[in-house]
């Protein structure tokens, strides 16, 4: 159980980092939603994963800091690299 939701957590956040310049959804309530939820994930998992990983605190905050600022490299990543 654990494994699944580390596996689906981590290919969540890759998903989520990749690039999409066309999305093909016509329905704009249906585009809004999928972008909420997009924003919704990228701020809170990084914060929640730690939690699952490891039960003491400070390991918590530094793997909080450091799923942060991988994300935040693979952003800036992004837009440099296009």
């Amino acid at each position: 159980m654990f494994a699944q939701t580390l596996c689906a957590t981590c290919g969540l956040l890759l998903a989520c980092t990749l690039p999409v310049q066309r999305l093909a959804i016509n329905d704009l309530t249906l585009k809004t939603w999928i972008v909420a939820l997009c924003v919704v994930v990228l701020a809170f998992l990084p914060a929640l994963l730690p939690t699952l990983l490891t039960p003491t605190l400070g390991m918590q905050q530094r793997l909080r800091v450091l799923f942060y600022v991988a994300l935040i490299g693979l952003f800036v990543a992004n837009f440099c690299f296009r």
